[in-house]
């Protein structure tokens, strides 16, 4: 199961850059709160590393692209400076920064000069000698980048899915549009969170302080009996909450002090 997932799946980071999810950045503050964004993509690379799925690292280089204005709008930016070539904004950001440090033979890094990451890039070639299928995308923007990478991704025909809640837009309604438009075309979206029971158990670290959170550890015995199983055989009580009692079964074990 697990070499199958290695052969057909990748992750795509997009453009996890200064100048758009660090203070000061070109564009940091038309996107959401980068710490929410940046601990969800670092413990999707924790989790794809242990499940052996492919990461590819995506980067913008902007300003190096000649041609008319009809040619390059729409295709590139075009604005103020972004992401220009070694400067600090087309860096990764801090908070991910050890993680690609840590690249295995797995990963790739892909600096683009368009918005589609298969534009003028390898990345359809290496995808192809890896005979991966399945492409899961996430990073910035979601009705920019990560839309045109997406575009194309469908297009090329690859099975191609958004993870929700790590991907972003300067606004939620630009990423709503992003992802019905991307729908419409055959992609489907989801929260980033279930791919981390989609095979073997894996374990993240950095949650909150020292801890680690083990994912899909009981998947090898759970099957649809299990909960009923468990309803039945426990001794469960009402929750009450300020004298009334909600929706939600407690069960105590031991003895409760007086």
């Amino acid at each position: 199961k697990t070499r199958s997932m290695k052969s057909l799946s990748a992750l795509l980071l997009v453009d996890l850059q200064n100048d758009f999810l660090t203070e000061g950045g070109a564009f940091s503050k038309r996107h959401i709160e980068p710490q929410q964004l940046c601990d969800a993509i670092g413990w999707l690379v924790q989790a794809a590393r242990q499940q052996r799925r492919h990461v590819v690292w995506i980067a913008s280089n902007y300003g190096e692209i000649t041609g008319t204005p009809a040619e390059l709008q729409g295709k590139t930016h075009t604005g103020k400076p972004c992401c220009i070539k070694d400067t600090w904004g087309s860096q990764i950001v801090p908070a991910l920064q050890s993680a690609i440090a840590q690249r295995t033979e797995d990963e790739i890094s892909i600096v683009k000069h368009w918005y589609d990451a298969f534009e003028q890039t390898i990345l359809h070639q290496w995808l192809q000698e890896r005979q991966i299928t399945k492409l899961s995308i996430c990073g910035v923007t979601t009705n920019v980048c990560v839309f045109y990478t997406a575009k194309s991704a469908i297009r090329l025909g690859y099975q191609v899915e958004i993870l929700e809640r790590a991907t972003a837009a300067s606004t939620p309604g630009k990423h709503l549009v992003a992802i019905r438009e991307l729908e419409k075309l055959g992609a489907s979206s989801r929260h980033w969170g279930e791919l981390l029971s989609e095979s073997d158990p894996v374990r993240l670290s950095g949650i909150a302080g020292d801890s680690s959170l083990d994912c899909a550890a009981l998947s090898a015995c759970i099957d649809e009996s299990t909960f009923k199983t468990l309803y039945d055989e426990v001794a469960w009580n009402n929750m009450i909450h300020r004298g009334s009692p909600v929706p939600r079964l407690i069960a105590l074990q031991g003895t409760k002090d007086p």
